[in-house]
């Protein structure tokens, strides 16, 4: 039996589309558009014998991030969404979770080393990447993060990987010893 998979990972900015992630047994994971208009046809953005995952749009609609593995280790690309052939190769050290500022003016990742990278971006019809740089280094396995609208402050979800669970009780019935 196979089990389709499929996550929604982003919408556009306009309202007019849904990225989503879909498992194929024949091609693993895929990116996948879903337009909102009145057929609501899918269609494959990225499908390649490799994972393609995490897509998230740019501000502006005309870049999608994501990550494949096609060079063996997750890396962030960025492509076009009206021509994903046309794209740019981010990270080179292994990367996850990709994240636009909200004006498009970053990209944001976590690094392989689990430091928090920001590239400078500037888009338009052609894309421009700055150098990435380490943010900070993260000392927690990240299970989520976001960024504020300014690119200058972050909220991490993480677990420590040493963290141990602090036992807890739960009484049952407690309200019967009050009337002791």
């Amino acid at each position: 039996m196979n089990l389709l998979t499929i996550t929604a990972t982003a919408w556009s900015s306009d309202g007019k589309f849904i990225l989503f992630s879909e498992n194929d047994p024949n091609t693993t994971r895929d990116v996948w558009v879903l337009p909102l208009d009145r057929e609501q046809k899918p269609y494959p953005l990225f499908k390649t014998q490799f994972n393609e995952l995490y897509a998230q749009f740019s501000p502006d609609g005309r870049w999608v991030a994501y990550l494949s593995n096609e060079t063996g280790n997750d890396e962030l690309y960025v492509a076009r969404f009206d021509n994903p052939r046309e794209r740019t190769r981010v990270s080179t050290a292994g990367a996850s979770q990709p994240r636009w500022r909200r004006d498009g003016k970053e990209l944001f990742y976590v690094a392989g080393d689990n430091g928090l990278m920001a590239v400078p971006v500037k888009a338009g019809d052609k894309l421009e990447l700055g150098e990435a740089v380490m943010l900070f280094k993260l000392n927690s396995i990240v299970a989520d993060y976001d960024v504020n609208v300014n690119g200058d402050r972050f909220l991490v979800v993480g677990t420590e990987p040493t963290a141990r669970s602090i036992p807890f009780t739960v009484v049952l019935n407690w309200t019967s010893d009050m009337k002791r």
